[in-house]
């Protein structure tokens, strides 16, 4: 008997042994499954401490999207505040900070600088772990949404540089006064760009003995050269002419440049990035439209570029037909009074209509009253 009840007792002993062997088998397996799960999703699954936010499990995703070992995400105690684009770092922690404080789950995108230098966009997705009244455990998925991002970015720099044009456009197209619209557009140019001068210098000559400011818009903590009349030429500013005008696009000084600013006229006016290209009206020498940046070291963006670029050209035909107009109405100008002199007058005839015109000193030279009217050839009868 007692052999009997031994036998049946290795045997429940056996079959329970193999079923919790089959239930370790199965929660391996499942936990595995769990992690290949985790890892396939196309984000980084985390889990970290809610009042540190070091970071406890991380998955083999991080490594792909930002280069960082899983190791050094979980060995870091500031891996994510350390890494948040320098921009981003404050408001982000200070977000979450505040989220975890009031117990709230949470979402938000923010930059992270990978390893390779790149600025990558996160969206954050966060749950907050509560046990007891305190927030224990922060759960979340982060997705790469950088090409969202830079798509958005480009839809609206093209925005910006349509709604720009316009508005230089429309500056333009408001006055016939050849002064005028130069200073409308500056004006324009300086709102758009957010710097401190826009210019336009005359002539763009290096061989010129000097040269003035026709034309300038600045912050008023920033005067230019606009009363300074004539500028002595130095060798800086001709080798600026020199390069404006040997390049068919805009030229940089300052950050991202490899040449440095002109020494003096940088002193002087305390400029700290300037952006400049030749504009070539029709009848006139060349002219030179520029920006200056005096506040800080500007580092001028490819958008920015382009966009100065087409305001430079547009800026090129509009002082193209405003110097024909100015030089026609002062010929127009010299002609009466050449005419007044000689006490010569003329006329015009429109065939289609038989009307003529007559000039002032034609009115003068039969004594009659100066009219806008066209008197047609049966009225002069």
């Amino acid at each position: 008997m007692e052999l009997t009840e031994r036998k049946q007792l290795d045997e429940e002993r056996e079959r329970l042994l193999a079923s919790e062997r089959a239930a370790l088998a199965e929660g391996i397996a499942a936990q595995q499954r769990f992690r290949d799960l985790v890892n396939a999703v196309e984000g980084i699954v985390w889990e970290a401490d809610a009042q540190t936010f070091q970071f406890l499990f991380v998955s083999k995703q991080a490594e792909r999207i930002l280069g960082y070992p899983v190791e050094r995400w979980l060995s870091e105690p500031t891996f994510w505040a350390d890494h948040l684009h320098p921009d981003d770092r404050e408001w982000a922690v200070r977000f979450c900070e505040e989220a975890v404080a009031a117990k709230r789950d949470h979402d938000f995108e923010y930059r992270i600088v990978a390893a390779d230098g790149r600025a990558v966009w996160l969206r954050d997705l966060v749950t907050v772990v509560v046990e007891g009244d305190l927030a224990t455990r922060l759960r979340g998925v982060m997705v790469d949404i950088t090409e969202r991002k830079r798509g958005e970015e480009e839809r609206h720099a093209h925005l910006w540089f349509f709604e720009s044009m316009d508005r230089i456009n429309r500056a333009i197209q408001g006055t016939n006064d050849l002064e005028q619209m130069m200073s409308d557009v500056l004006d324009e140019v300086l709102s758009i760009f957010k710097c401190d001068r826009a210019w336009l210098v005359y002539p763009c000559d290096p061989e010129a003995p000097s040269w003035s400011v026709p034309m300038e818009h600045t912050r008023p903590e920033f005067p230019g050269a606009f009363a300074q009349g004539q500028v002595p030429m130095d060798p800086d500013v001709a080798g600026l002419f020199q390069a404006v005008r040997a390049c068919s696009g805009p030229v940089r000084r300052g950050p991202g440049s490899e040449d440095p600013l002109p020494a003096d006229v940088a002193r002087r006016f305390g400029i700290r990035s300037l952006i400049s290209m030749a504009v070539y009206p029709k009848g006139d020498r060349p002219y030179m439209f520029g920006l200056h940046q005096c506040s800080y070291p500007r580092d001028w963006t490819p958008e920015e570029e382009r966009l100065f670029q087409e305001i430079g050209r547009r800026l090129s035909d509009a002082l193209t037909s405003l110097l024909m107009f100015r030089n026609l109405r002062e010929s127009e100008a010299r002609l009466e009074e050449a005419q007044r002199i000689a006490h010569v007058g003329h006329w015009e005839r429109d065939l289609e209509t038989n009307r003529v015109h007559w000039s002032a000193e034609t009115y003068h030279e039969i004594a009659r009253k100066p009219s806008s009217s066209r008197y047609t050839i049966p009225a002069l009868a």
